[in-house]
C-alpha cells in the first residue's frame, strides 16, 4: 500500500528518495524508478557521520569527521529534475527523474570537534548539532551570509553519549544517548525554541541505549538496544 501511494504521488509530481552514506561517499535511491540501484551522489568525501536535508531550498547539509577533533558541516546545493533517458539509435525515452548536486556550491556552516547527532528545522532554516566532544547543543543559522551558531544546551550529563537527534514542529528537540537509558532515561526531551527554560527530562527508559531518532507524522522514530530480553 505505501508503494502504491509513493507511486501514485510521483505521478502527480511528488518524488520519493532515499539518502545513504558509506565513510567516503553519499549515494541517492529513488524509491518508485530506482530499480534496485542507487546512484552515487557525491564522492571523495572524508568520514561522513550524518546527512540531513533542508528540502525546502535544496541543501544537503554533511557532516565529516577528517581527524579526531576535528568536525565539519558542509552544505551543498541540490535539484531534482528530469532528464531524458538515451535509447538505441540516438533517439530518447521518457524522461526519468534524477536528483543531482552541485559540488562547487560547497559552503562550510559549522566547524566543531566531534558531532554526535545532526538536526534540521528545514521550516526556520536551523541546524541542530550535537557535539560530544565538548559536550554541548548548538544551532546554526545556515541560510545566513555567514552562518551564526549558537549555544542552547551545555554541562548537562550525558551530552557526551549523543548518538542522534530530531526536532518536531512544536517545539521539541530530541537526543538519544548511547548508554545508561535504563537509570536516566535513552531519550532525552527538551526545548528547541525554549532552550534552558524549560527543563530536560526523560522520554522512556525502556531501552539501554538508542539511535536514529527520526520524527514524521507526529511520530518519534527510534532504533534502540533493549533492556530486557
Amino acid at each position: 500500500m505505501f508503494g502504491e501511494l509513493m507511486l501514485r504521488g510521483q505521478m502527480h509530481g511528488l518524488h520519493h528518495w532515499m539518502l545513504f552514506a558509506s565513510a567516503n561517499e553519499i549515494f541517492v535511491y529513488n524509491l518508485v524508478e530506482g530499480q534496485g540501484k542507487a546512484e552515487s551522489l557525491l564522492d571523495g568525501l572524508t568520514a561522513v557521520t550524518h546527512v540531513v536535508v533542508d528540502a525546502n531550498v535544496g541543501l544537503l547539509l554533511v557532516a565529516t569527521q577528517p581527524s579526531s577533533l576535528d568536525a565539519v558541516v558542509d552544505a551543498y546545493r541540490f535539484k531534482v529534475s528530469r532528464a531524458p533517458r538515451p535509447m538505441f539509435g540516438g533517439q530518447t525515452k521518457t524522461a526519468s527523474v534524477v536528483f543531482t548536486v552541485d559540488e562547487h556550491s560547497k559552503k562550510q556552516v559549522y566547524k566543531g570537534k566531534r558531532i554526535g547527532g545532526l538536526a534540521v528545522d528545514d521550516d526556520q532554516g536551523i541546524l541542530y548539532v550535537a557535539d560530544t566532544a565538548r559536550q554541548l547543543i548548538q544551532t546554526v543559522f545556515y541560510n545566513a551570509m555567514l552562518p551564526e551558531t549558537n549555544t542552547i544546551y551545555e554541562k548537562l550529563p550525558r551530552l557526551d553519549q549523543v548518538t542522534s537527534l530530531a526536532v518536531d514542529y512544536f517545539g521539541g528537540l530530541f537526543w538519544s544517548a548511547g548508554l545508561g537509558g535504563k537509570a536516566d532515561g535513552a531519550i532525552t526531551k527538551a526545548k528547541a525554541d525554549l532552550p534552558m527554560q524549560v527543563e530536560p527530562g526523560p522520554l522512556t527508559k525502556s531501552v539501554e541505549a538508542a539511535g536514529s531518532l527520526c520524527f514524521r507524522n507526529e511520530n518519534l522514530y527510534f532504533a534502540g538496544v533493549a533492556t530486557t530480553s
